[in-house]
């Protein structure tokens, strides 16, 4: 693989974590590494972790300690740290830190508990070099813990500390004594003439006693340092994408991307026959108080599909047995109804809600980009029964072919204005109570791959049946077009309302408070309640009105209000024609509430989903793009959550990258190609300024400024390397085939290689070499297939 050679400033991930692929892993007990090229206290080149927040923070790191002085501060160095190379367990960095020095500084994390590494010093001036190597630690460590001491350990020196019940030992291959200086150090002597070089290996382990630390540090020493190198290098090499693109820092973002999704993997466990992955792996995480994970928060307690899908994007074709693997663990969650689970953990986490429904069309992807398709047969059945659960009458109440969420975390975007009740200006109206177009989208789309699944494998019996559902539900769909704002809009459930709402009622304190409102058609209601103290209130609401000739009498006792910051939000499941009074029970004097038809209008992202599941013609298709995304949406750094940010202090500002790459997917599908560049070069923009400035991915960037928003190395902030390969032109890569299409919108030639196959798109035409050595080179517009088996 090429070297990266990022210097400070550049698009850079610094963290370490065990492999799966590798080492042994584990998901309860995982120590997480750091590197800090720069920074910290004191300022040094360091590894460093907090053990899963086991202490206040370990730090290793170099000291060069010559006559004139000893050198451990980056920014005095001759030459600065460069990384030449990060794999998700192995990094190499090169620096000088005095003329005539140089330094190769590797670090190898050989298991979820032990990490080790080696220096190997050159001198490359034309004297002698005569200089003392320290290898420095300090722990801040909490209970029951000591910091790092030289210790006396089986005829040697040895680093020694605890945190906590673990006791961490450090040793160096060859004899070392006490080092000098404030910080406790094993230092060697050094001699090397013109040209020399010598190598140090270090190890640190983790264990229960100091005798089991020492013991697993000492087997690290003893690994085959070059052989398990290459060992690292070739596993990423089969299962990475070489991508070149021109533009060195959209380089790095790529190949950093897809080295930070396969860091996220696990073993199997928690109940699943296959690996399974967590959403953010940084140094205060993987440990577990209770041992087996189910304290978890919810970055390491599952994944939804929608994760899974925007995941796939990052590790195919070379990881498609994994992302085979996590349907499988979906349907591995399956009832005998059909029902599979939200978000399935390694730790046996269940949530108990329904799953979205985009396991066909991911594996409907994932079987296009790789080329495999017979293990499509072992999981069709299941994918099915799941599909025709989502038409049951528990998820469609009404049975009118459009079916409704349970929960706003099943959506995937629960900050959405429309049902968000976290946040005072979000109207926070319960989900259920809606047909969401995005939901539909799903569906529409579910059906339509398994279609094409059931013909891939002569398994037509169901064909008729999903395309009839379909049909009838892209039907539905439309009928939510707003023609005026080119966008399609959530509706009622039972009313089919999709107005802007209306306040019906504004109340100070308990009372029964005379209404007499007619609707031209039915209509629902909600409370909002805001407490003068800010805290709940056991206030209870009657409703009293006509539906037709039906009297109706809804109340909304205590349990139907959810209560944030002392505002309290209702959602009426009964619908009315006529009300005449409202009354209030439980209310205190200052206390004020707000009776309302919701309003259908609001916006989020998650309307745009109709366009990724082909749904809109062309003609509206257009209009979404031009008077909608363009217009309404698209941001500097890419898609809001809430559209088009008119004032600096509104919500709704991250992206959300899975679902910017599900729109991008969307305007490929209708053609829309150098507008999908324009998206993911925004998207990239977003990527690159965190890692430039925060050295990391976040889980949202702000559509405006960039500024970094949410959690720090999560999966949703990762580069759209999926969406970025489609645009550019590549179809399907593989072993035995290339479907790529001409007329890359970029700017500059894109090269893509993998497992000995190249190709290099520009505008004009496509340049494919193949491993064999030959070349071919395609120029007509389209799409094209090229076999050679």
């Amino acid at each position: 693989m090429k070297e990266l050679n990022l210097k400070h400033g550049h698009p850079q991930v610094l963290v370490l974590a065990a492999d799966w692929r590798l080492a042994d892993v584990d998901y309860t007990n995982d120590i997480i590494w750091e590197l800090s090229l720069t920074g910290g206290e004191p300022e040094v080149l360091a590894i460093q972790t907090t053990m899963g927040l086991r202490c206040g923070g370990l730090r290793l790191f170099p000291r060069f300690v010559r006559k004139d002085g000893t050198v451990s501060d980056p920014a005095k160095f001759h030459h600065s740290p460069v990384v030449q190379q990060i794999y998700p367990n192995y990094a190499r960095i090169h620096f000088s830190p005095f003329s005539g020095l140089e330094v190769k500084a590797e670090f190898q994390v050989a298991s979820s508990t032990v990490i080790c590494g080696r220096f190997v010093l050159q001198n490359k001036s034309i004297l002698k070099e005569h200089f003392r190597f320290e290898w420095a630690g300090i722990l801040n460590s909490l209970t029951n813990g000591q910091g790092i001491a030289v210790v006396p350990f089986d005829n040697n020196f040895v680093l020694e500390g605890g945190s906590g019940d673990l006791r961490l030992v450090s040793c160096l291959s060859s004899p070392a004594k006490a080092g000098g200086g404030p910080y406790s150090s094993l230092g060697q002597e050094i001699e090397l003439y013109p040209s020399a070089q010598i190598s140090i290996h270090w190890a640190l382990a983790a264990a229960r006693t100091d005798q089991e630390a020492f013991q697993l540090s000492q087997a690290a020493l003893q690994r085959r340092f070059d052989a398990e190198t290459a060992r690292i290098e070739i596993q990423n090499e089969v299962e990475e994408l070489e991508i070149s693109t021109g533009n060195p820092e959209w380089d790095a973002a790529l190949v950093l991307s897809q080295r930070a999704a396969r860091q996220l993997f696990f073993p199997a466990a928690g109940g699943m026959p296959d690996p399974s992955f967590i959403l953010i792996r940084r140094p205060d995480q993987g440990y577990s108080i209770t041992g087996d994970g189910s304290d978890y928060s919810s970055l390491w307690s599952g994944q939804t599909v929608l994760d899974t899908y925007f995941l796939s994007s990052l590790v195919l074709p070379g990881g498609v047995k994994w992302v085979k693997g996590v349907i499988r663990n979906f349907l591995s969650t399956q009832d005998e109804a059909g029902q599979i689970d939200w978000r399935p953990g390694l730790a046996g986490q269940r949530s108990r809600r329904l799953a979205q429904p985009m396991l066909a069309s991911l594996a409907l992807s994932t079987a296009e980009m790789s080329g495999e398709t017979e293990w499509l047969k072992d999981i069709y059945p299941g994918l099915a029964r799941f599909v025709r659960y989502w038409f049951g009458e528990e998820h469609d109440r009404d049975q009118d072919g459009f079916p409704e969420w349970d929960h706003a975390l099943q959506t995937g975007l629960e900050g959405s204005p429309m049902y968000d009740r976290w946040h005072l200006e979000s109207q926070g109206l319960e989900l259920s109570v809606l047909e969401s177009p995005a939901l539909g989208a799903m569906l529409v789309k579910e059906c339509r791959s398994l279609c094409q699944i059931g013909r891939l494998l002569g398994a037509e019996a169901d064909i008729p049946w999903l395309e009839e559902r379909a049909e009838q539900l892209a039907a539905k769909i439309q009928e939510t077009w707003q023609s005026e704002q080119a966008m399609y809009h959530y509706r009622d459930h039972q009313t089919h309302a999709m107005s802007a709402g209306e306040l019906i009622l504004e109340f100070s304190g308990s009372g029964i408070f005379p209404v007499q409102q007619d609707f031209e058609t039915s209509q629902r209601l909600m409370v909002v309640f805001e407490s003068s103290e800010h805290l709940t209130r056991a206030v209870t609401i009657r409703i009293k009105g006509w539906l037709g000739e039906k009297e109706v009498v809804e109340d909304l006792n205590p349990q139907r209000f959810t209560w944030v910051n002392g505002r309290g939000r209702a959602t009426g499941r009964s619908v009315f024609s006529k009300i005449e009074s409202i009354e209030v029970n439980g209310a205190l004097a200052g206390d004020q509430g707000w009776v309302r038809i919701p309003d259908y209008t609001l916006e989020d992202l998650s309307l745009l989903m109709p366009l990724w599941a082909g749904i809109p013609d062309q003609d509206q298709a257009k209009a979404m793009l031009e008077l909608s995304i363009q217009s309404e949406w698209l941001e500097k750094y890419g898609l809001a959550v809430c559209g088009k940010i008119k004032q600096p202090d509104e919500g709704g500002h991250g992206v959300l990258m899975p679902w910017n790459h599900l729109v991008g997917e969307g305007l490929l599908h209708y053609g829309f190609r150098k507008e999908a560049a324009e998206l993911v070069r925004r998207l990239m923009e977003g990527v690159i300024h965190n890692l430039r400035t925060h050295r990391d991915f976040y889980n949202q960037v702000d559509a405006c400024s960039g500024q970094a928003m949410g959690e720090a190395g999560h999966l949703h902030g990762m580069a759209p390397v999926g969406l970025f390969l489609r645009t550019a032109g590549i179809h399907q890569i593989s072993p035995e085939r290339l479907i790529i299409q001409t007329g890359s919108p970029f700017s500059h030639a894109i090269t893509v290689k993998y497992k000995g196959t190249g190709v290099t798109l520009n505008a004009k035409e496509a340049q494919i070499t193949f491993p064999s050595g030959q070349s071919v080179r395609v120029d007509e517009p389209g799409l094209h297939k090229v076999d050679w088996e």
